[in-house]
């Protein structure tokens, strides 16, 4: 493992940026919702758009705790936003994709300063082929952005450690705290 490496340039290759967005957008509107948890996904996020509750999240009106509203919040901001201009359902699944290419861009950053420029590209690359990777960033879950909230938060640790920036911390503080709110305890 090279720690000590240093970029020499912040720049993507353009083809690796078109097929990580083709890759996480293609799909996510063609078709209904999937059982079995985007229906109840998608009603807690509707509920919340509609009501302006964004402190607990409701399930037909009984209150769900089982999950912590960061998800939600998003989704439901998305919903007000986009709903009208792509619909709900494509406004909702939007949203998981922009959490799975976050994750492929702190993945891709983390892998770098571990690894070198070329490696972190590569790893960028074989995250957003992964079929697993995939179907879970086309779908509602909150694992998206609770992927993308442990995968920041590690690259901020690893910034703060690795290159003594620790400026860092405080964002990795703020990146654990994200994907507490995204999942609960399993999160941090």
């Amino acid at each position: 493992m090279n720690v000590n490496c240093t970029p020499t340039t912040t720049s993507i290759p353009l083809w690796i940026v078109i097929l990580c967005l083709l890759i996480s957008l293609v799909g996510i509107a063609d078709h209904d919702l999937w059982t079995p948890d985007e229906p109840r996904e998608a009603a807690i996020m509707l509920s919340m758009s509609r009501t302006g509750n964004l402190i607990i999240p409701d399930l037909a009106g009984v209150p769900f705790v089982e999950k912590p509203p960061l998800y939600y919040i998003v989704g439901a901001g998305a919903l007000r936003l986009l709903a009208s201009l792509l619909g709900a359902t494509t406004a909702l699944r939007l949203t998981s994709s922009l959490w799975g290419l976050g994750a492929l861009a702190m993945t891709g950053l983390l892998a770098r300063r571990l690894l070198g420029r070329e490696q972190g590209v590569l790893a960028m690359v074989l995250l957003a082929t992964m079929p697993g990777f995939i179907h879970v960033t086309h779908w509602m879950l909150v694992d998206n952005a609770l992927l993308f909230f442990v995968t920041a938060a590690l690259w901020c640790f690893t910034e703060a450690y690795i290159r003594s920036r620790l400026g860092f911390l405080p964002w990795a503080a703020v990146f654990t705290g994200g994907a507490f709110l995204s999942k609960g305890f399993i999160g941090p």
